[in-house]
């Protein structure tokens, strides 16, 4: 975590890490719209629901602790590479059941 004694990040670097972390956000609400939908109306496996709630927490807490990682140098840059891999597991997993 932060303290006082770290320095404040480049501009440049927390306009990238927010726009990255907005971005996922934006996408990630279609998909868990489209999932729901798929998971409401029709036949998908058992295991559908569980897997997309599990892989959609991991996304959000990955890309929330980006922002506490923000003074690391790699760091944040990987968390949010996490969740957008969970992002594209959720869609493929919603494409293939719905």
């Amino acid at each position: 975590m932060p303290d006082r004694h770290n320095p404040v990040p480049h501009p440049a670097r927390l306009f990238a890490i927010c726009t990255w972390a907005a971005v996922l956000g934006l996408l990630g609400l279609p998909v868990a719209a489209w999932a729901a939908v798929a998971t409401i109306t029709g036949p998908t496996p058992g295991w559908f629901a569980p897997v997309m709630v599990a892989a959609g927490l991991f996304g959000i807490v990955a890309t929330s602790a980006t922002f506490t990682a923000m003074h690391r140098r790699w760091l944040p840059w990987y968390l949010l590479l996490l969740g957008t891999a969970a992002l594209l597991a959720t869609l493929l997993l919603t494409l293939e059941a719905g």
